[in-house]
């Protein structure tokens, strides 16, 4: 009777640890991106169960809120995968960034895999104050607001091309020491704007840039209120 008794605990101890999930990450540490352009960077990751049972991938969280990690496949079956794309977003940073991403299942061995995404953000271009000065007028008045961009690299980047949208007003860019900013320089950006009516008014004013390795473009916020 006893020899039956632990033959069942044996086959039942048995069968829950032969059927279980194994999670596994194809970056099982940190992902190093290098120097990197302050954009949105798409990353792939593949979720591997390597158990044979299936795998309840039940969370996905990052560490700060520059990943945004979007969860479309729960259930991975035994010895299969899947491809999660993390979305590392470094737009608004410059220099070094890291963010570790959890992973939640019902892996019994491991119930949280972590990961790291780290770059550093280059960004050739600095936009100083990061928006236009916000601005109060009278309506139909001109008015000016103004940034100083800063060529922090060692060769010269041309502003390729420029575009503004602030629907309700009439704008234009004056480009004072020229739309070629020299290495280690700065260039002063003004705009000029007539407001036609009463109301406030939120656009941006978008540079393209040539000669630049990270930072392609440049969007920069502009507010007035009119009254």
């Amino acid at each position: 009777m006893k020899t039956v008794i632990f033959t069942v605990i044996f086959l039942t101890t048995f069968c829950c640890l032969v059927s279980q999930p194994k999670l596994h990450l194809s970056v099982d540490s940190v992902l190093f991106l290098g120097k990197i352009a302050p954009t949105v960077h798409i990353v792939p990751v593949t979720v591997y169960n390597n158990g044979n049972a299936e795998l309840e991938i039940s969370d996905i969280s990052a560490s700060c809120g520059c990943t945004f990690v979007p969860l479309t496949n729960k259930t991975i079956i035994p010895q299969d995968s899947v491809q999660i794309e993390l979305k590392f977003d470094v737009s608004k940073y410059t220099g070094e960034r890291a963010s570790r991403v959890d992973f939640v299942s019902n892996d019994p061995m491991r119930s949280t895999a972590s990961m790291y995404l780290q770059g550093i953000v280059m960004r050739e271009i600095i936009v100083e104050p990061e928006k236009f000065p916000y601005i109060i007028a009278d309506s139909g008045t001109t008015v000016f607001s103004e940034v100083m961009l800063v060529n922090e690299s060692n060769k010269d980047i041309t502003i390729s091309s420029e575009s503004i949208t602030l629907n309700g007003c009439e704008a234009k860019l004056h480009f004072f020491g020229g739309k070629t900013i020299k290495a280690n320089n700065t260039s002063l950006v003004q705009i000029e704007v007539i407001t036609k009516s009463k109301g406030n008014y939120i656009g941006t004013v978008e540079l393209q840039y040539s000669g630049s390795t990270y930072l392609k473009k440049s969007l920069i916020p502009i507010t007035i209120m009119s009254k």
